[in-house]
């Protein structure tokens, strides 16, 4: 019932503040939700896979992006953006919603409370999915995780051994690329103090990582 409401005040704001946007408005809108529940089916079929491989993750991740991507693309139409501006917030939040994902998994193996969530979903972070890509780092992680209690010396270990696995530090080297890449496409925006916040907003995406 939210939702549909929902649907509802969105179409009568289009009307009302950008008529000649409504179709736009609706594609945006029709696409990113797929992508969105795509995003959620993939994670389901992601569960209990140790040996995924990190392509299906990170599509997964794209996919769940499509949010933010959303939320930028409605922001730039209601603020009377230009298509090139559309465009290139649409791309800048698709590429914030990669990094605030992947983030978020990052910071899951930190804290043992959230690693041990997901060890209860059965759908370990990220990082270390890309970490057990390795047959050695794997056995490592894995000897850790049958055990009935995760203790800070054992987390201390799995980050150590997350953070020197090569795939995870080739996954934070395409973290910083998108960083790279948003900013890029920021250039055609108006206004130095916006652009300052936004670059900002992004970089911090990859602090403490």
């Amino acid at each position: 019932a939210f939702l549909m409401q929902g649907f509802t005040l969105l179409i009568k704001s289009i009307v009302e503040v950008a008529p000649t946007k409504l179709q736009e408005s609706i594609d945006v809108l029709k696409a990113n939700l797929f992508d969105v529940g795509n995003a959620h089916a993939l994670e389901l079929g992601l569960k209990g896979k140790l040996n995924g491989e990190p392509a299906e993750y990170l599509a997964f991740v794209k996919k769940k992006a499509a949010s933010i991507e959303a939320d930028m693309c409605f922001g730039a139409i209601f603020g009377g953006g230009t298509e090139n501006e559309i465009k290139a917030l649409s791309q800048y939040g698709r590429i914030l919603g990669i990094l605030t994902t992947l983030r978020e998994e990052f910071i899951d193996v930190f804290e043992i409370e959230e690693l041990a969530q997901k060890m209860n979903i059965d759908r370990l972070p990220i990082p270390m999915i890309f970490a057990m890509q390795d047959p050695k780092t794997k056995k490592e992680i894995e000897k850790i995780l049958l055990k009935k209690r995760i203790a800070k010396k054992d987390l201390e270990t799995i980050i150590d051994t997350v953070f020197e696995a090569e795939s995870v530090k080739k996954l934070k080297k395409e973290m910083e690329d998108f960083a790279a890449q948003a900013i890029y496409v920021l250039r055609i925006l108006q206004g130095k103090e916006l652009c300052k916040q936004l670059e900002l907003w992004v970089s911090s995406m990859l602090e403490d990582l």
